[in-house]
């Protein structure tokens, strides 16, 4: 019972999120959405690992690491930048 009430919740916040992100031209605003996007600025503002991982709720590490990818390609293009204006 629990699990299909917070189902229908998640079902009706995104649709929410559906219609506000239709409102401000963002496509694919959902709460999947809003949650990688603070994985990522965390990572990339210097947040831990363990730390997102705990946030999170991810049992194990390797989960949480995907988002490491998205801070490495930032630096690279960073480095590709620098190397280019040199």
């Amino acid at each position: 019972m629990i699990n299909r009430e917070l189902d229908n919740l998640l079902t009706y916040y995104n649709k929410a999120l559906s219609v506000v992100g239709s409102e401000l031209d963002i496509v694919g605003l959902s709460s999947h959405y809003i949650r990688h996007h603070f994985a990522d600025t965390f990572i990339l503002r210097g947040g831990n690992l363990e730390t997102l991982q705990k946030i999170l709720g991810h049992v194990k590490i390797e989960t949480t690491q995907g988002y490491i990818s998205v801070a490495d390609a930032l630096a690279t293009k960073q480095l590709s930048e620098m190397s280019d204006a040199m």
